[in-house]
């Protein structure tokens, strides 16, 4: 390591002993400015702020133990997650609590793009409302050493099957790109998507332009002994029709 930092005399560097310059005034004056003086060899050197060098060595220092502090926080951390409909609840028995989804919505800007996500909870200490709280996006609800973030959302559906009697057969709860499989019938109803403001893209795709229920529809495809059968578009509660049965999805909710 170098004994001093300060830089090397260039070349082209002025020599003031020869220039009939009063050396001691500029030493004063240099002191005023909070430079120190260093006499080295023949001549002195002025120098200020010798800490900006050890600086960047302390911000590297710095950065390796943000680097482990995350590395350690990491390996010791526990992530999970867990889906909600309004109304449902989870339980926390390591922590003795319970958290109930109130509700979940969306807020929107004027142009329909989503502004916020809003989970309202309440928690529950052996059955006892103790608080009501809201959790959003970069919002998280900190209590009893969890940390409950808002993280993802999505579309569920209700899906009923009648018979042409209009009893029902089949009444469920599916999500995107889920299926319900009617045994009886060997019928699988796939969803490819919930669209709750649909419109087509260029190449004929379905969209959604934003997820305000404007234009909801549902994209299905039924398939009969594992060979397609139909492809339907339907709004909530539209029946589709096949061999004596009536299909209809309703009842589009968010969860969280």
């Amino acid at each position: 390591m170098k004994d001093t930092y300060t830089l090397k005399v260039n070349e082209t560097s002025e020599n003031l002993y020869e220039n009939d310059i009063d050396i001691g005034l500029l030493m004063e004056e240099l002191k005023r400015k909070r430079f120190k003086i260093i006499e080295k060899g023949t001549g002195f050197y002025a120098v200020k702020n010798r800490i900006g060098n050890l600086g960047s060595t302390l911000t590297h220092i710095g950065t390796i133990v943000i680097v482990i502090g995350g590395f350690i926080g990491n390996l010791f951390a526990v992530d999970g997650s867990v889906s909600l409909l309004p109304g449902q609840e989870m339980n926390f028995p390591d922590h003795n609590f319970t958290l109930v989804l109130d509700d979940f919505y969306m807020e929107f800007r004027e142009d329909n793009s989503i502004k916020q996500y809003v989970s309202k909870v309440s928690l529950y200490e052996e059955g006892e409302k103790i608080r009501d709280d809201k959790i959003w996006v970069n919002k998280p609800l900190k209590y009893n050493g969890l940390d409950l973030y808002q993280s993802y959302f999505g579309w569920l559906n209700r899906i009923e099957i009648t018979d042409e009697e209009g009893n029902i057969l089949c009444d469920s709860l599916i999500g995107d790109s889920q299926h319900h499989f009617y045994e009886p019938e060997n019928l699988m109803v796939f969803l490819y998507g919930f669209f709750p403001d649909f419109s087509m893209d260029s190449m004929g795709n379905p969209i959604t332009k934003s997820q305000k229920l404007v234009n909801p529809r549902y994209v299905v495809i039924i398939y009969k002994d594992n060979k397609y059968e139909s492809f339907h578009i339907a709004k909530p509660d539209e029946e589709m029709p096949y061999n004596g049965l009536r299909i209809k999805f309703q009842d589009p909710t968010l969860y969280t």
